[in-house]
């Protein structure tokens, strides 16, 4: 009985999706059944299911908003870092297709027009059947001016506007109205009007203060108070008195773009608040108000916008980007599929496939969608820079890299205002070994956008090329400017890790640069964490001794290079590993030993060895300019007494450093013949595994035969306290140095 209770309710289930998808599908057809036209002006792209006639006087209409805005506040930056695109429709039904959220609750709002925010771009639907009525003084788009305006006013300044400012101006130009000859800004808005009348209202002090977090902003009940306020505030500064404020709030404007903090900028902006009360509160009480006429901005006409027919791929992608923005996935994917229906080889459904796929952190697969768009040639801006930010890994290799920043510059060019592609080229650059480069286009990405995403990315390519203090400067600005916890989060951790390492540490982010010359190929700065099957023999030796690599902290700034030498065979076991040119650091001799001698067990494959013994040569450039190319083999190679490392012997362990006293060993207890100690055949007979492996780096010499580390032949060491240690054999006469024991 239950279980068919269970199947029946399955069917119910089933009947309901079915239902949900049916109905999706005739939205749907109500919207892509029409056609479509694109008009492109200046600063907008407008895609419209009625005439090109009606697209065209909504792309002159939001030209002239933004013109308007641009004239009165010369300090907003209109220039948004993402293309608009106006999806106006012809009728109600179009709009529930495209936001049906706004229909599904019974008695909700049906709005004329919906601002979203999507990865790529801006989108405002509207309904472009409706017009403005000079009676009542309403712009049908009131929701979207709104957001446009909040847009362009957050973007202006590196710093938060004060919240009264903002909603407030935002308010002011969202009702506004454009005619055929005039605009009229500043029309009452009369639901905000009444809500004021009717009820308390904050005194001016206050509404001067709220911030972010104050119940006012948070609370969506006091928020549509606090919107109805800061307008009328900003109505009267405006216009009320004959304009009387109206330069008290231009300079009130000047002060805060000078960078005075908003208390100060109020104070010596507008004096005597007090009186300002008076006057606001008095302000209510008129039965008329004033606003602006503002001739039209004769220099654009519809006449010069350029005009196309949307194909049905093309706009099925566009309102599969829509929906995306406004999280609806399954009328997105239902969108895709229309589109390449229509056209498989559209790159605009793989760009939506990307964000969608970025959205639920499927990030591999994102990967693939954006390289597909990339493939199909993708005009789109986000889909190279996505791509190249998810190719990104910690430890990239040089050739990753120049992926990454070959994407990045496709990404500019097609979009050259959008800062964070310009941030992660400078990172990129950066990693690359190119300082100038990456300071050019991570101070860029800041002077178009100054908030702390930005500010942080020139911070870490500041510490990437050396110049810790000019970082710390830089993270802390991002500090001071943050505008969420969870920025000022970010930027805390990364002063912290800054004032920890004080100097970039090759242990982390990669943040000192090393380039490895291996004398017959060239290597970036960055370490890998494996080496791919198609990577040269000369790659795969690199990557694998970047990975291990490191040098203190009080040296990692600083500069010079080490030549070490060294002989492969035909099993890729390296030998006879040499320090042949010393730098003047001996920390940075001590880490390329450490670093080579990683090289066993070897990262080469069988067909990668060499058919014999081959000499080669790595030359270590810490923090320095190398020059690509084969580094000539240094006279009288292998130095003199320079012998194969012993086998078995496991790398060495500082304990401390004492004055060794040797006694030679005699060569009874070594098999000549392949190296191994008789000792460990021994052991291995009786079950244990002793492998007799040479280790790379037991033997490091400089040309002036001091020694680094433990030796690779067996001598017996005693030091002053009668405890001894098993070393490789030395001549006598190149023991003059501390050596480390184990």
């Amino acid at each position: 009985m239950s279980m068919h209770r269970e199947s029946g309710m399955e069917s119910v289930r089933l009947r309901v999706v079915a239902i949900v998808i049916a109905l999706i599908a005739f939205q749907t057809r109500v919207v892509a059944e029409r056609s479509w036209v694109e008009v492109k002006s200046p600063h907008f792209t407008i895609v419209s299911n009625e005439s090109e006639r009606s697209a065209r006087t909504v792309a002159w209409q939001v030209e002239q908003m933004r013109e308007v805005l641009h004239s009165l506040w010369a300090w907003a930056r209109v220039d948004t870092a993402k293309p608009i695109f106006v999806l106006a429709v012809g009728d109600e039904a179009s709009m529930r297709a495209l936001a049906p959220q706004y229909w599904e609750q019974k008695g909700g709002v049906r709005p004329a027009s919906v601002f979203v925010e999507a990865a790529d771009r801006y989108i405002i639907a509207l309904r472009s059947d409706l017009r403005a009525d000079d009676r009542e003084g309403l712009n049908p788009y009131i929701t979207a001016y709104w957001s446009y305006v909040a847009l362009v006013l957050n973007s202006s300044l590196d710093r938060d506007l004060p919240l009264w400012f903002q909603r407030g101006l935002a308010g002011i130009f969202s009702n506004t109205i454009v005619r055929d000859t005039s605009i009229q800004l500043g029309r009452v808005i009369p639901w905000y009007l009444q809500r004021l009348q009717q009820g308390s209202r904050l005194r001016v002090r206050d509404l001067l203060t709220i911030d972010r977090q104050s119940p006012w902003y948070t609370q969506a009940d006091r928020l549509d108070q606090f919107d109805a306020e800061c307008w009328a505030f900003m109505h009267f500064l405006m216009f009320g008195d004959d304009g009387a404020h109206r330069s008290q709030l231009d300079r009130f404007m000047a002060l805060l773009h000078a960078g005075k903090l908003a208390p100060a900028a109020l104070e010596e902006g507008f004096g005597n608040l007090d009186a300002l009360q008076s006057g606001f509160s008095a302000y209510f009480t008129q039965r008329l108000y004033q606003y602006q006429r503002v001739d039209v901005d004769t220099r654009t006409t519809k006449e010069g916008f350029q005009g196309r027919p949307v194909p049905a791929s093309e706009s099925a992608s566009l309102r599969a980007a829509f929906h995306t923005a406004l999280n609806r996935p399954v009328e997105a994917r239902a969108a895709i599929d229309e589109a390449r229906k229509a056209d498989a080889r559209q790159a605009t459904t793989y760009e939506t496939e990307g964000i969608l796929l970025d959205s639920d952190r499927k990030n591999d697969s994102a990967r693939v969608a954006y390289a597909k768009a990339v493939e199909l040639g993708s005009k789109n801006f986000f889909a190279y820079y996505r791509l190249a930010a998810l190719m990104w890994v910690q430890g990239a290799d040089s050739d990753t890299l120049a992926s990454i920043k070959k994407s990045l510059e496709q990404s500019i060019v097609l979009n050259d205002r959008f800062a964070p592609a310009l941030g992660l080229l400078g990172e990129a650059n950066a990693h690359l070994g190119r300082p100038e480069d990456a300071l050019n286009a991570a101070r860029r990405a800041v002077s178009l956008d100054g908030g702390v995403t930005q500010r942080l990315s020139l911070a870490r390519v500041l510490w990437t090329i050396s110049r810790p203090d000019e970082a710390a400067s830089e993270a802390r600005n991002a500090l001071t400017i943050a505008r969420t916890e969870g920025e000022r989060r970010t930027a805390q951790e990364l002063l912290d890790f800054f004032q920890k390492n004080r100097h970039p540490s090759a242990a982390g982010a990669a943040s000192s640069r090393l380039v490895v010359d291996f004398g017959f190929y060239y290597f970036g700065p960055v370490p890998s964490t494996a080496a791919t099957s198609t990577a040269s023999p000369a790659t795969k030796l690199a990557n694998r001794v970047k990975e291990f690599w490191s040098v203190p902290a009080d040296v990692a700034a600083a500069r010079g290079h080490v030549v070490a030498t060294m002989t492969i065979d035909e099993t890729g076991t390296i030998t006879d590993i040499a320090i042949d040119q010393a730098a003047s650091i001996n920390a940075f001799n001590i880490a390329a030993r450490d670093a080579l001698a990683h090289l066993d067990p070897t990262p080469l494959s069988p067909e990668d060895n060499p058919s014999g013994r081959t000499r080669l040569t790595a030359t270590f450039f810490y923090n320095e300019a190398s020059t690509p190319g084969v580094v000539p083999l240094p006279s009288n190679w292998p130095p003199p007494g320079a012998s194969r490392p012993g086998n078995g012997v496991v790398l060495p362990r500082l304990v401390r450093e004492v004055k060794p006293q040797y006694t030679r060993l005699g060569d009874e207890g070594r098999d000549s013949r392949d190296g191994c100690d008789r000792n460990n055949r021994a052991q291995r007979r009786n079950g244990r595994d002793r492998r007799c492996r040479p280790v790379a780096g037991s033997d490091i010499r400089s040309r002036s035969g001091s020694i680094e580390g433990c030796p690779a032949m067996a001598l017996r060491a005693r030091d002053s306290e009668g405890r001894g240690g098993r070393c490789p054999r030395l001549n006598r006469t190149d023991v003059h140095a501390q050596v480390k024991l184990l």
